[in-house]
């Protein structure tokens, strides 16, 4: 600051009325405000709409409204001819691991939305359809 006074009075005192946090560069957050992937979107999203910003609002609502369906429809046929099967690949590791849990697991049917699972390790679990939650017993989870 001395340096800054030596040269000009007016920029050292400016500093010195304002405090650090709205000048000192180590007060300034390093993380982007913005995801990188989610301006990618909208990048992409404005480059695809530019023949239809210079209608009516109406049209561009109709244009865009096609636009998504067309894209959905797109990604809908990429989805079939890539995956066979009902599920997907990620969702079908995570039901073939729950399977491989529950092999553990006897379940009673209490009603039709309620169970009660015994397991191997003599602990029981209750599990609650309507609601899609799993009490374990002790817990109140």
């Amino acid at each position: 600051m001395s340096q800054m006074s030596s040269l000009d009075k007016t920029v050292a005192q400016w500093f010195e009325d304002k405090p650090p946090t709205e000048w000192n560069k180590s007060h300034f957050k390093t993380e982007f405000k913005c995801d990188v992937l989610l301006n990618n979107y909208y990048e992409i999203f404005n480059s695809n709409i530019l023949e239809a910003r210079e209608k009516p609002i109406v049209i561009i609502l109709e244009w865009i409204r096609e636009y998504l369906m067309r894209r959905l429809q797109e990604n809908r046929a990429r989805a079939d001819s890539k995956w066979k099967g009902v599920l997907c690949p990620k969702i079908a590791k995570i039901v073939e691991k729950n399977v491989e849990k529950s092999i553990d697991c006897i379940p009673i049917k209490v009603d039709f939305f309620h169970w009660q699972l015994n397991c191997f390790d003599s602990s029981q679990h209750a599990a609650d359809l309507d609601l899609q939650s799993l009490l374990l017993a002790g817990s109140g989870i």
